[in-house]
């Protein structure tokens, strides 16, 4: 089963990596003896062995799905705000939440591409065979990866070319724009980062 790990966890491994290859798991009853001797087993130090051994192997929990709920949130909120602010708890909430939540938005991207890449990594070292990462092998291409990452990347440039014909329609002079300035920074930096990532899944297949 290719394993690697060499302390508390590798019975986990064990376990994980016989479900993920749809192995046949039997219990076999033994006599357990009293341990003669010291215990060299530390509570938190193993406990967070088996945590962070479980959570890197299960990159839908880890990144596909924080970084989906984290990336769909904040860019529904960018958008929302960029028509006027939010009043909520008898208050309005407006420029400075869209500062956050278009960081928020672009760090969430970042996190759901780490997860695909994780994704295509783990079924390169035959780790995982799931449907939906099948799936998403038929449909993913390198080309068609680019042509979305520069969608994204173009307009979020339209966006910045628009800011400048204001400005040059206002003489070049006073520009209130911010809003509109952060979502096309954030269109920018998300369609580059969808480019690069493109790149690093088609070497992972």
């Amino acid at each position: 089963m290719n394993l690697h790990t060499t302390g508390m966890e590798f019975a986990s491994e064990m376990v994980i990596h016989s479900l993920k290859k749809k192995l046949r798991i039997t219990e076999i009853t033994i006599t357990y003896y009293t341990r003669s001797g010291e215990s060299k087993l530390s509570s938190f130090r193993d406990a967070w062995r088996h945590i962070r051994f479980m959570l890197l192997y299960s990159p839908r929990y880890m990144f596909l799905w924080p970084g989906i709920i984290l990336f769909a949130l904040s860019i529904l909120a960018s958008v929302r705000l960029l028509f006027g602010p939010i009043h909520m708890f008898n208050r309005p909430w407006d420029i400075h939440v869209m500062v956050f939540s278009s960081m928020f938005a672009m760090l969430g991207w970042q996190i759901l591409n780490m997860g695909l890449a994780a994704k295509m990594f783990a079924r390169a070292i035959d780790l995982e065979e799931s449907s939906n990462t099948l799936r998403f092998l038929g449909t993913f291409t390198l080309e068609r990866a680019l042509f979305f990452g520069l969608s994204i990347f173009f307009a979020g440039l339209i966006l910045a070319g628009h800011i400048i014909y204001i400005w040059a329609r206002n003489d070049f002079g006073e520009l209130a724009q911010i809003k509109t300035g952060i979502l096309s920074l954030t269109l920018i930096v998300i369609g580059l980062q969808t480019i690069f990532t493109s790149f690093l899944l088609s070497m992972c297949r």
